[in-house]
């Protein structure tokens, strides 16, 4: 199928994919989501650099006690905001304002924000409407 892709570098953007559907499960429990309608793509232009790791978290008090696994793996699925039980926020830790912030979902801890060690001027901004 033919689809437009919108990202920071371009927008509707002409893309041949296919349209399938699969069932995403969390790596430490037994929760998992269907997915009905994924559009695929050659790649996903995320940087590996966008996966924290624990070391990455070490540094901030309210981060003690998370874990990530360590993953030496490419970014394979972008889950959107049409999936909204992806993005259910059970558990929240919060710092000061600009420290990194974590949420568990049913997939686990997404950490959002600078961590240790970032202090170079590369950006990482991930973004994917379907349309």
């Amino acid at each position: 199928m033919s689809f437009s892709l919108t990202t920071i570098n371009a927008e509707g953007a002409q893309r041949l994919g296919e349209e399938v559907s699969l069932t995403v499960k969390a790596l430490t429990s037994n929760e998992y989501i269907h997915l009905d309608r994924i559009w695929t793509v050659n790649n996903l232009p995320v940087s590996k650099r966008s996966i924290p790791f624990t070391d990455d978290i070490r540094d901030w008090p309210h981060l003690q006690g998370i874990s990530s696994p360590k993953l030496d793996k490419e970014v394979s699925i972008l889950i959107g905001s049409d999936v909204p039980e992806a993005h259910w926020v059970f558990e929240e830790r919060r710092g000061r304002r600009k420290q990194p912030c974590a949420e568990r979902t049913l997939f686990g801890w997404t950490l959002i924000g600078p961590l240790s060690g970032n202090n170079h001027r590369v950006a990482s901004v991930n973004f994917l409407r379907g349309g």
